[in-house]
């Protein structure tokens, strides 16, 4: 048993909590007794910048300018920015944070990363693998997930399976590429049996962070 809870936040949009995410998740962790807080920020269409900053801004709807970046006045993670406070307390609070970004290469999503692993050194970080949008062709497929994720290694290369895990459903659904619409539906969101994937696959990462905890006792 844990001495101590695992405080774990899940950021997403509708590809991550369809089909009843949250609960499976949760489920998952009472069935081996781990002792785990989860909290969720959860908004349809959502980029990992939005959905942060609309939970430590007040009041503020138009965080983003037209390229879906952060407008200047509000990059929480900037840390001469009026709002950083609230960012820090915010990962401060957390053991693990899982994040759903809609693009690997986003500036502010990258910077947002790297803030959060300096505010808190012991932070873990789940990382969804978003899939290409190009199901319907393997080569286009293969060419825009390898060039985003090339992007996000450059960046966090000595982070990788220490600090940061990677939920590979990108790389799962390539795998299956044949049968991928048994994974997605006719709108790319995930159906009961590819959120049932990505579940299992953030269920290992959980696991793996509650068993360090545990060695660390």
């Amino acid at each position: 048993m844990l001495i101590t809870i695992l405080k774990v936040l899940l950021i997403g949009n509708s590809l991550t909590y369809y089909n009843n995410f949250y609960q499976q998740i949760t489920d998952k962790c009472c069935d081996v007794n781990a002792k785990v807080q989860i909290d969720t920020m959860f908004m349809p269409g959502a980029n990992i910048p939005q959905l942060i900053g609309l939970n430590i801004i007040p009041n503020e709807q138009n965080i983003l300018d037209s390229n879906w970046n952060l407008k200047p006045q509000f990059r929480y993670y900037n840390t001469s920015n009026l709002f950083h406070i609230n960012f820090k307390k915010l990962i401060l609070n957390y053991d693990a944070i899982y994040l759903q970004p809609n693009n690997w290469t986003n500036k502010d999503c990258i910077e947002i990363i790297k803030c959060m692993l300096k505010i808190n050194p012991k932070l873990k970080i789940i990382i969804y693998q978003h899939f290409s949008l190009a199901v319907w062709d393997k080569e286009i497929y293969e060419y825009e997930l390898q060039s985003s994720y090339k992007v996000f290694i450059k960046e966090f290369k000595k982070h990788i399976d220490k600090r940061i895990f990677i939920v590979d459903f990108g790389e799962f659904i390539k795998t299956n590429i044949n049968t991928w619409d048994r994974y997605l539906d006719r709108d790319l969101h995930p159906t009961k049996l590819g959120t049932s994937i990505m579940v299992e696959k953030l269920f290992e990462f959980l696991k793996k962070i509650i068993n360090e905890r545990k060695n660390s006792y």
